[in-house]
């Protein structure tokens, strides 16, 4: 729920609770490692529209230029728990260019194929 608050993500309790009993196959009150790669292989398995990539795109363009900084981008994944080193953004976006100062649009779409 801590993800969801820090991208400003609106949702019910009631079907957060359904999705977590879905994905909470053992009934054990946690999700184990297991129980999420399962359901992230099922998810990762689908596209994303370009509406819902639009959005994506929009949340980590903090400053609204249409271009996403690797500061932008750290601060997001920051916001979500998850930390990232200078090296690893950079590989990251290494995989759809060759210069790592950014992403436009395009090239985040093309990153999240």
């Amino acid at each position: 729920m801590k993800i969801l608050d820090a991208l400003g993500i609106k949702y019910e309790k009631d079907n957060f609770d359904k999705i977590f009993e879905k994905m909470d196959k053992d009934s054990s009150g946690t999700i184990e490692w297991e129980e999420y790669l399962e359901i992230m292989s099922k998810e990762f398995n689908k596209k994303f529209t370009e509406q819902q990539l639009k959005l994506c795109f929009k949340r980590f363009d903090l400053n609204g230029d249409g271009f996403l900084t690797l500061n932008e981008i750290r601060t997001v994944l920051e916001k979500i728990g998850k930390q990232m080193t200078q090296k690893q953004l950079e590989d990251m976006i290494k995989t759809v260019k060759k210069d790592v100062n950014g992403l436009t649009f395009e090239e985040f779409q093309k990153l999240m194929e």
